[in-house]
This record gives C-alpha cells, sequence and structure tokens, in this order.
C-alpha cells in the first residue's frame, strides 16, 4: 500500500484513545461509597492538586485531541484489545470495573461454547445433531454480543452514580436532592448485573445441551465454558450486593437480592454440574 492510500486512509482509533474518552472527566474511585460519608460528595480522580491530578488531567486532556479530526470515536470497552482492556482493569479508572470484566467473562463462555458446536457441525458422526447445534450456535453467538454490550452497559449504569456522589450537600435541600437521586442510580447499577445474570441463565441451559450433544474432541472447551459461565454469575451477584447493599428503599433491593440470589443458585449449580461431568468424561477417557 503507497503511503498516500494510507494517509488518505480512515484512521483507526487506538485503545488508548478509546481509554482516555471514557475516562476523562470521571471520578477515578471505583466505588465511591468505600470513602464513606465524609468523602462522598468530593469529586475526587487522584487528590486534587497534586501534580500526579495534573498530569491525569493533561493526559486525558491529550488523549481526546488526537481522536479530533477524521478518527473515529466510538467509545466502546468492548472494543479494546485483550492488553489494554485488562491494563484497564487493573488501573483506579471508574471503568471498567467487577462489572464489566463479569460481562466480558460470560462472553468467553458463550465463545468457548459456540466452538464447539462448530467443531462439531460437519462432522459425520455428529451429523444427527447438526440442526440443534446450528441453533445453538446462532443462539451462542447472540448471547456473546449481548454480553459485550453489557461491558460498556456496566459502565454507562455506574457513571451517574459516581456523578451523584458528588453532588452538593450543604443544605437540607441539596441533601434531599442528592438521596434521590442517589437511590435512582443505586438502583440502575444493581440493575446491570441483574441482567447480567438473567442471560447468564439462558447461556447455562445452551451450554447443557452444547456439553451433551457437541463434539467428544471438544468437550474439554464445554467443560471451560461452564466454568466460566458459573464464575460470572457469582461475579455479577457480588455487583448487584455491592449496589442494593446501599439503597434506602429496602424492598426493592430485597426483591432485585433476591432474584439474583435465585437464579445463582440454580443456574450456577447447574454449570457446575456442567463441569463435573465433562471432568468425568475426561478422566474415563
Amino acid at each position: 500500500m503507497s503511503e498516500e492510500k494510507k494517509t488518505n486512509a480512515h484512521p483507526v482509533m487506538t485503545d488508548e484513545q478509546v481509554y482516555a474518552i471514557l475516562n476523562a472527566g470521571g471520578m477515578s474511585a471505583r466505588d465511591p461509597a468505600e470513602h464513606g460519608d465524609d468523602d462522598a460528595g468530593k469529586d475526587e480522580a487522584v487528590l486534587p492538586g497534586t501534580e500526579a491530578s495534573k498530569d491525569h488531567a493533561a493526559g486525558a486532556a491529550e488523549k481526546n485531541e488526537e481522536t479530533a479530526d477524521g478518527i473515529s470515536t466510538e467509545k466502546s470497552l468492548a472494543d479494546m484489545s485483550l492488553s489494554c482492556f485488562s491494563q484497564a482493569l487493573s488501573s483506579d479508572a471508574p471503568v471498567p470495573g467487577g462489572g464489566g470484566a463479569a460481562a466480558f467473562t460470560a462472553a468467553l463462555a458463550a465463545s468457548a461454547g459456540a466452538m464447539v458446536g462448530h467443531l462439531t457441525v460437519g462432522r459425520r458422526r455428529y451429523a444427527a445433531v447438526w440442526e440443534d447445534m446450528e441453533r445453538l450456535v446462532s443462539q451462542l453467538d447472540g448471547l456473546r454480543k449481548d454480553f459485550l454490550s453489557m461491558i460498556d452497559g456496566d459502565a454507562e449504569a455506574f457513571r451517574p452514580l459516581a456523578e451523584a456522589y458528588a453532588m452538593p450537600r450543604a443544605t437540607f435541600e441539596e441533601k434531599e436532592k442528592r438521596n434521590v437521586v442517589m437511590e435512582t442510580c443505586l438502583a440502575g447499577a444493581a440493575q446491570a448485573p441483574l441482567e447480567l445474570i438473567r442471560a447468564l441463565a439462558d447461556l447455562v441451559g445452551a451450554l447443557e445441551e452444547v456439553a451433551e450433544k457437541g463434539s467428544a474432541l471438544a468437550v474439554s472447551d464445554a467443560g471451560v465454558a461452564a466454568s466460566l459461565a458459573g464464575a460470572a454469575m457469582k461475579s455479577a451477584l457480588l455487583n448487584v450486593y455491592a449496589n442494593t447493599k446501599l439503597m434506602k428503599d429496602r424492598r426493592k433491593a430485597k426483591a432485585m437480592n433476591t432474584e439474583a440470589s435465585e437464579l445463582v443458585d440454580e443456574y450456577a449449580a447447574r454449570a457446575e454440574y456442567v463441569y463435573g461431568r465433562v471432568t468425568e468424561r475426561l478422566i474415563d477417557q
């Protein structure tokens, strides 16, 4: 490709640029509640006024400028490379957090399950289940896409909560307004992992069938998928609890906790059963 063609090509945004856009101007503390009431109203990334905070702000601004002309500004965590996503997760930035990690794990589980389906369809030995496996592959691919979108959904649900913690509360009226906004934001932040759990229940059901009917050569991958699905469910449950714990509406909080815990109790156990059956098959070979 000539230099002229390279110049005219539509530039692609780097992982670092995506990361800068997502986190520019936000709180860096992933869980504002951990600071307690005394610090909850402060909009802190790193300590304000320090050289670190100035460098952080300058770096974010610089990276935002790099996206100004002709560069796609798709603000998606799911578009990051594995390397950049893991680096972002390890930082003190607000997103991605545990909820995003759970959604990404769910996407990996769906991908591993779909792989088993692809390795089964077309093999004469499994001709009787080709139609079933094609259906499952289609379902798993749809779930994979849903889980990837939930990575960003989790981040979008967290941002209003982070902003709510920074609302002023010097007067009674300000405190009341902040409490109302906080309640709404906490419910939204809890809803994101609850929706993930619901989708994971569908995933586990599909993986049970994949593990039963899929190619014996890929049975270990079915076990990996089941193990990841169970881990993602348990992880998402913690994120439900972390938000409902702070809600004032205890009836609503309890209802969300109950639905989430009941789904996890049932489907994480079913995922573990699939994992156990796969382990037995591998050991017996």
